[in-house]
């Protein structure tokens, strides 16, 4: 897809080209390198989000709740 500013080409929308565990590895290196995001020393336990337990069920009406406190002024 091309997108245009008043009939002038300024971008193309392409797909994602699908990337790889090598891949990743090879663009977080880069991407550490560049000082963009810092890697962690260690791996994370896989199991550290089992152990965290499910998350919080919602109770209550969240819009209404949005709602109120729009008329609080928040």
């Amino acid at each position: 897809m091309l997108i245009l500013d008043r009939k002038v080409p300024v971008a193309r929308i392409v797909p994602v080209a699908k990337v790889g565990p090598r891949d990743m590895d090879s663009r977080l290196a880069e991407l550490e390198r560049r000082g963009v995001v810092r890697l962690p020393k260690k791996r994370p336990d896989p199991k550290l989000l089992a152990r965290l337990g499910p998350p919080p069920k919602a109770s209550g009406d969240i819009l209404a709740a949005l709602l109120a406190e729009r008329e609080e002024g928040w």
